[in-house]
């Protein structure tokens, strides 16, 4: 290569290299984690620990809204973060406020497609939403219980109910095949000893679900979970025309949910 070429290349990828550093300035950063609430969640002084607490662990940017949450969006789509905790009172947490955030989600840009991996920290109370904000080890997924099938040849072991074929159930013991048993006609026990028991590292529901239950069954007629007073509790089908009201066992729920 001659001098005068070698000279001109280098200009020019010293003029790329400050014009990209310019637009760089000019233009705001992305942020990996941005934590959403609403003002009048913030304005709680025990809420706004569990923001403090994400914002801190993650680096994050805070973003605050008043009324509605896609106020946020013009921000988000600026900043396109990776991951976005939006922190919200169990008031809040309505069924209409996560299918906003399912939109929200895939607004960012122009596709139809999630742009960000996203979830609610919520809580029975704001303290036990900052034990979640606070905790910072990583959780290995190991031995799972569930309502519905799951892959078990990705864990060393489990248990899941099928909430479509009743009386099916599969168990995996470490070191040993899946094989599938047979289930009792209402898993609503069954599910209660799991998380109080059994120790799973992940515990997964399906079915239907509102913000007050979780009804087991898909395809056939099953039990429920419920919850008062801060306590998950299985009310199953025992009792004729229509659910038993007594509580089968009572237990909080010590493990994750999906």
């Amino acid at each position: 290569m001659s001098p005068a070429r070698y000279r001109w290349l280098a200009g020019w990828y010293a003029g790329a290299a400050l014009a990209s550093a310019a637009a760089a300035a000019e233009t705001p950063t992305a942020s990996a984690y941005v934590v959403v609430v609403s003002q009048a969640t913030a304005a709680e002084p025990a809420w706004q620990a569990v923001v403090d607490a994400l914002a801190t662990q993650h680096q994050a940017r805070v973003l605050v809204f008043t009324e509605a949450v896609r106020e946020v969006l013009p921000a988000l789509r600026t900043w396109f973060p990776r991951h976005v905790g939006f922190v919200a009172r169990p008031e809040e947490a309505s069924r209409a406020f996560v299918h906003e955030i399912h939109r929200l989600a895939r607004q960012l840009d122009d596709d139809p497609y999630t742009d960000c991996f996203w979830g609610v920290v919520t809580g029975y109370d704001a303290a036990n939403a900052l034990r979640l904000a606070q905790h910072t080890e990583p959780l290995t997924i190991r031995k799972i219980a569930s309502g519905t099938e799951l892959a078990m040849e990705m864990v060393e072991a489990g248990v899941w109910y099928c909430e479509l074929n009743q009386n099916k159930m599969v168990r995996k013991e470490p070191g040993q095949p899946a094989v599938e048993l047979q289930a009792p006609d209402d898993t609503t026990e069954a599910l209660v000893s799991a998380l109080n028991d059994y120790q799973a590292d992940l515990f997964v529901t399906s079915g239907h679900a509102t913000e007050r239950d979780w009804q087991i069954g898909f395809r056939y007629r099953n039990g429920y979970f419920r919850h008062a007073d801060g306590q998950l509790f299985g009310q199953d089908t025992q009792g004729g025309g229509g659910p038993s009201t007594r509580p089968t066992r009572r237990s909080t729920c010590p493990s994750a949910t999906a």
